[in-house]
């Protein structure tokens, strides 16, 4: 075979482009590797482009699922019938005991966004922790005045 017959390396990287193009892949800017292996990466895309049609015209012919025949999509059935079915897990939070605040509320009643109150919060926590509740963000309600102060300013 000589040289003319094969296609130079912008001309296969055109066909490389155009095959990920057709996988839903990226399209490649430039080629920094052997020309081989630009041949290989063309071929390696063309066999991937040419067994997921295969796979979409047998889904077409079979029915309306496009991955319906393709041993991954039997092999991923097969799988999710044996995983154990998911189910939500919603945890109430504990309501603060006696006569407290939270600093959200705090955040509400004052229009204040409550993530820059709890940052805040945060810079300023060794002020308040006399004022503190219980661990978190809820504070005794005799100490209103003086988180609002901090807090707020």
């Amino acid at each position: 075979m000589s040289t003319d017959d094969e296609p130079s390396v912008p001309e296969l990287l055109r066909r490389l482009n155009a095959l990920r193009a057709d996988l839903d892949m990226p399209p490649l800017r430039s080629w920094s590797r052997s020309k081989a292996a630009l041949v290989s990466a063309v071929r390696d895309a063309r066999d991937t482009a040419q067994e997921l049609l295969e796979a979409r015209v047998a889904a077409a012919e079979a029915g309306p699922s496009v991955l319906e025949g393709h041993p991954l999509h039997t092999e991923m059935k097969a799988l999710d019938a044996t995983k154990p079915k998911r189910t939500a897990v919603v945890k109430d939070a504990p309501k603060p005991k006696g006569d407290t605040f939270t600093l959200s509320e705090l955040a509400e009643k004052h229009d204040i966004l409550p993530k820059n109150a709890r940052s805040k919060a945060r810079r300023f926590a060794e002020k308040l922790r006399p004022y503190q509740a219980t661990d978190g963000w809820v504070f005794k309600s005799s100490g209103y005045d003086a988180v609002k102060k901090i807090i707020i300013g």
